[in-house]
């Protein structure tokens, strides 16, 4: 996405201001170019502060400008934990996107650092005529590929002494399973119907594009014609792993914001693969995974014992299945243990 975003310092107090002003335009026209659908919900305060705006009536847009506000540490809005996630995620791939030679790498880690300690929270500034209970509805969304189960507040409670913890990191799990996804999980710039994919409860098999998709964020169900380019795939995936399965990892899997990240990028490839019933404790899931895990069982171990016994009678897919596996516990739990082992 090549282009000159110009900025005139003249209207802003120092030249620090231009530039935060710059990199804001900057990561808005980024997410534009990369497809880029921030998941999480805009607070009354913020639909407040936005009410004689643009953004009131788009709320992309608006969900795109507070990424970009939480970014550039800009404190006319409030970022909740979610939001400073999904703040963390967007830094975390365009770092990815420039490269560690590229110069603005650094200053896009530095922003990954302010962000996660909070350095975008203050009170919100809304306009003097408007009220929170003033601020219209957004427009309703399509609801994405959600999990049954309602995500839990990233914010969890530490102990009964009111602690809070801070929103986990997840930049690492999410780098190692964009890495790992592509190995195994065939690529499909055009949707077709895969001979190894579930059939759908009418018999029909679904029409699927780009790694695995079937259903975009919106809701839109992927139907034949319909293209995709790799770049835009990871970002689909990575959106189905932070709106679906991390929930599912936070609330059911003990021990899960403990887990070494390599731990978690295992888990989270499984998860995609199989679907969110490999996170739950029902019939036709893991419920001898989480019981090993609840009984303060080595994870590591636990991951390296379970994962593979996750197949399918489906002969199209069961060789490649097979290998998947083998692959994620050679590459990312196998090492936790060896480490282990080898510590003192």
């Amino acid at each position: 996405m090549p282009g000159v975003i110009k900025i005139n310092p003249a209207v802003y107090e120092d030249n620090r201001d231009a530039l935060a002003a710059g990199w804001n335009e900057a990561l808005r026209l980024i997410m534009e170019d990369m497809k880029f659908n921030p998941v999480f919900e805009v607070t009354p305060e913020q639909k407040a502060f936005f009410k004689n705006t643009a953004y009131a009536t788009n709320s992309l847009a608006l969900k795109r400008t507070l990424v970009a506000r939480i970014a550039t540490l800009d404190t006319s809005v409030s970022p909740t934990p979610e939001q400073e996630q999904e703040t963390l995620r967007l830094l975390g791939l365009v770092s990815e996107m420039l490269g560690a030679q590229h110069p603005d790498t650094a200053v896009v880690a530095k922003m990954a650092e302010s962000v996660q300690a909070g350095g975008a929270r203050g009170e919100v500034r809304a306009a003097p005529e408007t009220t929170p209970e003033a601020a219209p509805e957004a427009a309703p969304e399509a609801a994405p590929e959600a999990a049954p189960e309602a995500a839990p507040e990233l914010a969890q409670a530490a102990n009964a002494g009111g602690d809070v913890r801070k929103p986990h990191d997840y930049t690492k799990a999410l780098q190692m399973f964009l890495e790992d996804l592509p190995v195994h999980e065939r690529f499909t710039p055009v949707a077709e119907q895969r001979k190894e994919d579930r059939p759908n409860k009418d018999g029909s098999l679904p029409w699927t594009v780009g790694y695995g998709t079937t259903i975009l964020a919106d809701g839109t169900k992927i139907k034949q014609g319909d293209t995709m380019d790799r770049r835009t795939a990871l970002t689909r995936a990575e959106e189905i792993v932070v709106k679906n399965l991390i929930p599912l990892g936070e609330k059911n899997v003990a021990g899960w914001f403990d887990l070494d990240p390599r731990l978690q990028a295992a888990a989270l490839n499984t998860g995609y693969n199989v679907g969110p019933r490999f996170f739950r404790d029902i019939r036709g899931g893991s419920p001898r995974m989480l019981k090993r895990l609840r009984s303060g069982e080595n994870a590591a171990k636990v991951f390296y014992d379970e994962i593979p016994t996750w197949l399918t009678t489906n002969k199209d897919a069961l060789r490649g299945i097979i290998a998947r596996r083998k692959y994620i516990i050679e590459r990312r739990v196998l090492p936790v243990l060896n480490e282990q082992k080898a510590r003192p």
